[in-house]
């Protein structure tokens, strides 16, 4: 599994802490203090049984969760020059509302941080 497929550990780790439960189908798992893995769920019994995992999700899982339409605002998805993912809801005159825009690299890592500001500004 590529991991760029996926939410890094990080951004996996901060959507738990925002309270965001996806049931995914990826998870990082840890494999000792310093070492995590990504393993498909339900990999092995031993690996998801650990006390420290996360879910990683997709872009689609993520996808599901972000409507098409906030606040008369349409949802885009843009690839900027440097390669970074640009997600935003913006105006039909393409006016960008800045409260509601993530880049990264990742597209999985834009959606989840873009998901993460909708719901801790109960927008979502």
């Amino acid at each position: 599994m590529n991991t760029k497929h996926v939410t890094s550990l990080e951004t996996s780790k901060q959507l738990a802490e925002a309270g965001i439960v996806i049931e995914s189908e990826f998870w990082w798992v840890e494999d000792n203090p310093e070492d995590w893995v990504l393993v498909p769920k339900g990999w092995t019994n031993i690996e998801m049984s650990r006390p420290k995992k996360y879910p990683a999700p997709i872009a689609t899982e993520l996808l599901e969760r972000l409507p098409a339409m906030l606040n008369g605002l349409k949802f885009q998805i843009n690839r900027l020059p440097k390669g970074e993912y640009w997600v935003s809801y913006d105006t039909f005159s393409n006016e960008v509302v800045d409260s509601y825009l993530e880049t990264n690299q990742s597209l999985p890592d834009a959606l989840a941080l873009l998901l993460i500001r909708l719901t801790k500004d109960g927008l979502i």
